[in-house]
């Protein structure tokens, strides 16, 4: 018997990275995991030691007594003979409650509620679900993260980042560094104008930006519109360094450059987790981010700086049929923004303090405690069908220390 588990696992985007860890959380609290890999980007990242091992071995397919289905909800196809786990993150108000274009699978909440039950990520995105109309039972499971890669080190062994000439960086300069895909929910503009209006180039101080906008590793659309911005501010001043980190980063090379930061920052309009931020403060950097959607979870002022937001209508997703005006997401206060990155550079000590505080606001976002977690889920799943345990039921609940071959 298998419990299988469909999503992208081979892509660098951060949909496929959860895939990743929440897959490997299941196997390493004692469930033989099948993978159904179902890949939604034409890119392939180089997978760590872990995944290049048990990849290969785990792919497969077929009948199983549990399905769990890491993808939006347009893919799923329930099969009534098994249970099955809708596991899906959502960043506005509400889900796509209607049948978009006429298609009824494009209608999320129908979807949803032919599952058995459904995941997801934060406490802002089950509130939007239930308020959308889901019915069926709905548990909030963090993503676990790798605190054997994403974890505090001394300042004098973090790596140093270099210009696009290859001159280092001054240790002594502020760095603040933020990943995200370029669109409009991750509002890259404001993000820009805020450090440009707030800062100058006489100032000791950088944006470190990993990012993309067409395609994993290519930079040339968004210098183009980092330099559209930088016309449109018509700064009276030197503008202060932004620098572009290229290609593909693996997981090690990520934690390397987030750790080299003095501070992460987020402008983003709505989360349904956002790794990043949580892998920030795993590696002892403190964030800045939106005092809103999935952070209000983990974020607090011991560790962070919430930013001020305000609700607008969603704008300006058009290539994706999931977003429309009717939800809401949150803007970020540019101003407000403006002043905690300004508290952040200045305020060196509370800045400290925070770093001092941080791994320990995700201390249980790891990959035995969120493994155990979603194992308690199935077991309780397999409870709720009424029947006398089967041997693969019972199985569920042996220790995680003593896994049953086969399951």
């Amino acid at each position: 018997m298998k419990v299988i588990y469909r999503g992208d696992m081979t892509s660098p985007s951060g949909y496929s990275r959860a895939a990743r860890e929440h897959c490997r959380a299941l196997i390493e609290s004692g469930v033989n995991v099948v993978i159904d890999n179902h890949k939604h980007d034409t890119t392939t990242v180089k997978l760590d030691a872990f995944w290049s091992r048990e990849l290969p071995s785990r792919i497969g397919g077929g009948n199983a007594p549990i399905k769990i289905w890491h993808e939006t909800p347009e893919f799923y196809q329930p099969n009534p003979g098994q249970l099955n786990v809708a596991m899906v993150a959502w960043e506005t108000s509400h889900i796509p409650d209607w049948d978009i274009g006429g298609t009824s699978r494009n209608n999320w909440v129908t979807q949803i509620n032919k599952m058995d039950e459904c995941w997801t990520f934060c406490n802002f995105a089950k509130k939007a679900m239930q308020k959308s109309g889901v019915t069926v039972p709905i548990r909030v499971i963090p993503h676990p993260l790798d605190h054997e890669t994403f974890h505090p080190i001394e300042k004098d062994k973090r790596i140093e980042l270099f210009d696009s000439s290859r001159r280092p960086l001054h240790d002594g300069w502020f760095k603040f560094v933020s990943v995200f895909q370029w669109t409009p929910r991750k509002d890259p503009f404001n993000l820009i104008l805020a450090y440009l209006s707030e800062f100058s180039g006489d100032e000791e101080v950088a944006l470190v930006l990993k990012t993309y906008l067409a395609q994993a590793g290519d930079l040339s659309m968004v210098r183009n519109q980092i330099e559209n911005i930088k016309k449109g501010s018509k700064l009276p001043h030197k503008s202060p360094r932004i620098f572009l980190v290229p290609g593909l980063l693996t997981d090690q090379e990520m934690a390397d450059l987030v750790r080299s930061a003095d501070a992460t920052v987020f402008s983003t309009k709505g989360e349904g987790f956002c790794l990043p931020a949580a892998e920030s403060l795993a590696c002892g950097v403190p964030v800045i981010v939106p005092n809103g959607s999935a952070f209000t979870d983990y974020v607090t002022e011991d560790v962070g700086y919430l930013v001020r937001t305000h609700p607008e209508p969603v704008y300006g997703m058009p290539h994706i049929p999931w977003y429309y005006s009717s939800q809401l997401w949150h803007r970020i206060d540019i101003m407000d923004l403006r002043e905690r990155m300004r508290e952040a550079f200045t305020d060196r000590k509370a800045l400290q303090e925070r770093a001092g505080r941080t791994a320990e606001a995700v201390s249980e976002f790891t990959t035995a405690k969120v493994g155990s977690q979603m194992r308690e889920a199935l077991e309780s799943l397999l409870a709720r069908q009424g029947k006398p345990p089967t041997r693969i039921e019972r199985a569920f609940t042996r220790p995680a220390s003593s896994p049953v071959k086969g399951l």
